[in-house]
This record gives C-alpha cells, sequence and structure tokens, in this order.
C-alpha cells in the first residue's frame, strides 16, 4: 500500500520521492534512529524508490509511460489484496 501511494507521488514528482527514499535509505549515520528509519524505508519503499532512481536516468517521454504503468500495476495488485482479504 505504501509502495502504491509513493508511486502515484513519483508519477506527480518523482525527485521529492527520490529525495526521501535516499535520505532515509542511504543514511551515514550510526544512531539507533537513523537504523530504524533506514530499514523501515528499505522495507516500505525500497521497490518503487529503486525503480524511480533507475528511471531517472531516462528522458521524460520514456521515464513517464514506466511510471504509470507501474502505478497503475500497484493499483491492480492492492485491489487484488483488498479483494483476496474482503475488507
Amino acid at each position: 500500500m505504501v509502495n502504491c501511494s509513493l508511486s502515484f507521488l513519483s508519477f506527480i514528482m518523482p525527485s521529492y520521492v527520490l529525495t526521501i527514499y535516499a535520505a532515509n535509505a542511504y543514511d551515514k549515520s550510526k544512531t539507533a534512529w537513523s537504523e530504524g528509519f533506514r530499514y523501515i524505508a528499505i522495507y516500505f519503499c525500497g521497490l518503487n524508490g529503486e525503480i524511480q532512481n533507475l528511471l531517472s536516468r531516462f528522458p521524460f517521454y520514456v521515464q513517464r509511460p514506466i511510471t504509470l504503468l507501474l502505478c497503475i500495476w500497484y493499483f491492480l495488485v492492492l485491489g487484488g489484496i483488498i479483494n483476496m482479504f474482503g475488507l
């Protein structure tokens, strides 16, 4: 669900999502607080963060359709999970 919301947000402003992910996942400090945020960021938005990092190297006309397809995929997966558990 977090990846789905971040995928939608990365369709609108991808650099913001990359900044948040990079600030949490690649933090160099070794405090318990930063380690906790690192693992939370990697677990909840690692897939979307790494895909957006890869897509940021592509031109705009390639990046946006792939991001849109990823966003649609996450919404379909979220709908399947909701349907499976009857929520």
